[in-house]
């Protein structure tokens, strides 16, 4: 069964990824990826229930509304198989929308959310395991020809972190900035990289994220505009 969506007659299977890249980038937040856990943030990447999509789209459901009702039906985690799967898809439907030569149409991308510190990683190994992360979203990216973005982001305590991992807290700002030095130096220009200090109002340690974001906004400020790492010696 086919569909006619934005002047690209597509097949069931990617109705549902097409009706989120039309707005643009896809997100999936790598978690412990070295250690084999993944989790993704937002609908994009998951594994589509086709006949669910289809009926709202048949019923005349709106896009919006589409996506809203698959976000609270699909599960959030993902094995290594079902993101490369997902990516896979998203270059599907990156070809489809190159071979329409419709200017107008938004091509996706995947923006990878690379978190340093996050839980199951320790002092010593938090750097790695970002970089290792790093590394696996870039190649999987470049496997299926497609940009990637990634977005690190240091792991904060929000309320559900701290229920299940009480003793964790977040990395150092040193931590924070090796680990983004070295990602920047083993990528190169293979993905654009951003720094996001952004927690939507979720930290539970407010005075702490202060002290931390006072230390560390100057330099991946400066990154972000920049992408030079070289203010991040002048942080101690």
């Amino acid at each position: 069964m086919r569909r006619n969506f934005n002047s690209i007659s597509i097949n069931t299977g990617n109705f549902g990824a097409l009706v989120w890249f039309r707005a643009g980038l896809v997100r999936i937040a790598g978690r412990a990826i070295a250690a084999g856990r993944a989790a993704v943030e937002g609908a994009e990447l998951h594994r589509f229930r086709k006949t669910y999509a289809d009926t709202l789209h048949e019923e005349g459901v709106s896009v919006n509304t589409i996506r809203i009702r698959l976000g609270h039906v699909l599960r959030k985690n993902m094995s290594r198989a079902s993101i490369e799967r997902a990516v896979r898809n998203i270059a599907t439907v990156r070809q489809t929308a190159l071979a329409s030569h419709d200017n107008a149409i938004a091509l996706p991308g995947v923006a990878m959310n690379v978190i340093i510190g996050c839980p199951g990683t320790s002092v010593a190994t938090s750097v790695m395991d970002a970089v290792q992360t790093a590394a696996y979203s870039v190649a999987l990216a470049e496997k299926y020809g497609i940009p990637v973005d990634l977005n690190l982001h240091p792991y904060y305590p929000s309320k559900r972190g701290t229920a299940r991992f009480a003793n964790h807290s977040r990395p150092s700002v040193e931590t924070t900035l090796e680990a983004a030095s070295a990602i920047a130096q083993s990528v190169g220009n293979r993905a654009v990289i951003f720094i996001g200090l952004e927690d939507e109002g979720h930290d539970q340690n407010p005075s702490g994220r202060a002290e931390y974001f006072a230390r560390i906004f100057q330099a991946t400020d400066h990154f972000n505009r920049t992408g030079q790492s070289d203010i991040f010696r002048q942080i101690s």
